[in-house]
């Protein structure tokens, strides 16, 4: 225990469990209350059945001293107070653990826990507490109060070195476990530091790399980012040693600050992207969820590895920057005293003797003492010329090693070069090409457009021929029509409209096509195809003038039968429709899809034939109509049936069977562009 316990710490965290944050020692008193407890107890027991056991109880009793229960330390005001910091952001339990686990020395462990008790002759507690200093500034940077706190997280000297190299180690650890985890060379030595990238078929691991985005990101993570290839995920990997109440806040922090960096790598390298913060205090405290953001980490990193790592590296830095506290023994070296008995030779010659042989031997012992040193500088001469010969012959060599490594680098560079000339050449030539390409499979593209849209002008148009025979009936309520629906249609347009008894001749006449609808929804429609277009034109010219059809209460509707297409151009007008019905304008939905008004006195009235809603909407805008028809035609149906999705790159590739060369496909490409241009001239 020599150098195990400092001065100025608190006696009462000796005796306190490492679980707890203490040393874990056995109080002697306490042991001896112990013991005498026991022995109190078993003469109690036995002096019933033995007289002189008996015999002693009656004269001395057994009555057991009660000890004064001492206060907890960490109630101190001054030694508890990390204790209390601590308690709200860390996880008491593991940030203690390294006194159980780590296996530190002594001297190391006692250097910590006073640090944990601000018990360290700091400047500011000599200053504040002792009054043996009138200035508190750190001894370092001549700025802030020299603290614990200041001296192992916040002295700007020790940032750049210092703090540093105790972030390295921590970060190293992780690293390590990472390269194992994959199979990658790891570095000899804890102090050597890791290439930028390393790399082999399952990941890449970069170091303190900086990370080429598109936006302007944090894009330099202190310690690694790990891409799995297998599992495509990606994490990002970042140390932080604050002070110890400062640990919840930095681990916010650190996720905040790479939220956009994991964004720009899910993007750009198609993975799923984690930032994992391992933020572990200076001396010690650890984040309730340090385990979960390690469990993310590939490897095994424990928290008990960059907890011992993170607590070895601040004993070092108080070591530097407190030099006064690394003799905690309160000793040092003994000092003895010498046997003065060189005057016995004085005391035997006269006084004038004695200064004629005090001079004699002051110039015998200058004269050795000289020619002494000029024989050492000799020879530290010869030495030092010996040396530089050899490190000059050592230099030549290495310098014509160097040389001649560096000669044939260069003319590796230079082949590599000549390849990547010929590579840029041959890349640009098949930039050309391909713009040449493009030129032609636009026009063809162009072509093929106007193609389709005049095919489906076609479609359509033959698709309406079709139908020019058919009517729809609509109200009609599923089931009504029975087994028969063309006998149930031809009873029902005999008996409901005024029509002479010659025969409909219906061709046929069926249900709309799609699945039956709830009771609650309207019903399909009935199609009828007559054989005759005067029949059908009777037909429906008859009902329209009836107007008022009505069948089991449902009203009844009478129409063409229009293609898909049309029906949904001439639905947009629905809004317009009932806006002029509103205002008293009369107006007739013409063939195919459009609109012929009969303005009134109120719009001019002229007569409009309108081509597309577009050209009624900017028509009626002009009128001072427009806001009526706008409000109504937020909630119409589109003026264009939704067409089906164009197929993919992807589902072509997928059917091609045959591996085709660059050359190839090109030629192939080509023949069919102008087999295409042919039959469209």
């Amino acid at each position: 225990m020599h150098g195990g316990f400092h001065p100025k710490s608190r006696t009462l965290r000796l005796y306190a469990s490492r679980k707890e944050g203490g040393r874990g020692l056995v109080s002697v008193r306490v042991t001896i209350q112990d013991e005498t407890s026991e022995i109190h107890k078993y003469i109690k027991d036995k002096a019933p059945t033995d007289g002189v056991l008996s015999e002693c109880l009656r004269q001395w009793g057994t009555d057991d001293e009660v000890l004064e229960e001492e206060p907890s330390w960490e109630d101190k005001p001054l030694h508890g107070m990390y204790h209390r910091n601590i308690t709200e952001v860390a996880d008491l339990k593991k940030s203690y653990q390294w006194l159980e686990r780590a296996g530190l020395k002594d001297s190391t462990e006692a250097l910590i826990l006073a640090a944990q008790e601000q018990a360290l002759s700091t400047r500011a507690i000599e200053a504040q507490i002792y009054h043996t200093r009138q200035d508190p500034r750190c001894r370092l940077c001549k700025e802030a109060p020299e603290t614990v706190q200041h001296i192992t997280a916040g002295c700007k000297m020790l940032a750049g070195k210092a703090y540093m190299e105790r972030h390295n180690q921590v970060a190293g650890i992780v690293y390590r476990n990472i390269c194992a985890e994959y199979g990658l060379e790891t570095p000899s030595s804890k102090w050597e530091t890791p290439p930028k990238v390393v790399e082999n078929d399952r990941a890449k691991i970069l170091w303190d790399f900086q990370i080429q985005t598109d936006r302007m990101v944090m894009n330099q993570p202190d310690i690694v980012v790990v891409v799995d290839k297998e599992q495509r995920r990606a994490v990002v990997v970042d140390v932080a040693i604050p002070s110890d109440g400062n640990i919840r806040r930095k681990e916010h922090e650190k996720l905040e600050k790479y939220q956009g960096l994991r964004e720009e790598l899910e993007k750009a390298w198609k993975v799923k992207a984690t930032v994992v913060p391992v933020v572990i205090g200076a001396l010690g405290a650890v984040t309730p969820k340090l385990d979960e953001w390690l469990q993310h980490i590939p490897g095994s990193t424990s928290d008990i590895s960059v907890q011992k790592s993170a607590v070895l590296g601040t004993a070092r830095i108080l070591r530097r920057g407190l030099p006064a506290n690394n003799n905690m023994s309160g000793g040092g070296k003994r000092k003895t005293r010498g046997n003065p008995q060189g005057n016995a030779i004085e005391e035997d010659l006269l006084p004038g003797e004695v200064d004629v042989a005090n001079k004699l031997t002051e110039s015998t012992t200058m004269e050795a003492i000289q020619a002494n040193i000029i024989a050492e500088l000799k020879k530290v001469q010869d030495d030092l010329k010996k040396d530089f010969n050899d490190r000059m012959d050592a230099l030549k060599t290495e310098v014509s090693g160097y040389r001649e490594e560096m000669g044939r680098r260069m003319d590796g560079f230079a082949a590599d070069m000549k390849e990547v000339t010929e590579r840029v050449s041959e890349a640009e030539q098949r930039v050309a090409d391909m713009e040449e390409f493009n030129v032609d499979v636009k026009d063809a593209l162009g072509q093929a457009l106007q193609l389709q849209l005049e095919l489906q002008t076609r479609i359509t148009d033959l698709e309406a021929r079709s139908r020019r025979n058919n009517i729809r009936i609509h109200g009609i309520a599923e089931g009504a029509e029975g087994t028969n629906v063309q006998v149930f249609v031809e009873d029902f347009l005999k008996s409901e409209l005024p029509l002479a008894s010659a025969a409909l001749a219906i061709q046929r006449c069926h249900r709309s096509l799609g699945p039956k609808p709830p009771p609650t929804a309207s019903p399909r429609s009935i199609v009828i195809c007559f054989q005759e277009y005067k029949v059908k034109e009777t037909v429906l010219c008859t009902a329209w003038a009836k107007r008022d059809l009505e069948f089991q209460g449902r009203r009844v509707f009478f129409d063409h039968d229009y293609p898909s297409d049309i029906l949904f151009k001439r639905k947009a007008y629905n809004p317009v429709r009932k806006m002029l019905k509103e205002r008293g304008h009369r107006f007739q939905t013409l063939y195919p899809a459009r609109l012929r008004v009969l303005y009134n006195g109120e719009g001019g009235g002229d007569t409009v034939v309108y081509n597309s809603v577009e050209e009624v909407n900017c028509d009626l805008k002009k009128r001072g109509l427009f806001e009526a028809a706008h409000e109504d035609s937020t909630t119409a149906a589109p003026a264009t049936r939704p067409r089906r999705p164009a197929a993919t790159w992807e589902s072509g590739r997928q059917r091609s069977k045959q591996a085709w060369s660059r050359e190839e496909l090109t030629k192939s490409i080509r023949e069919k562009l102008k087999m295409f241009k042919s039959n469209t001239v």
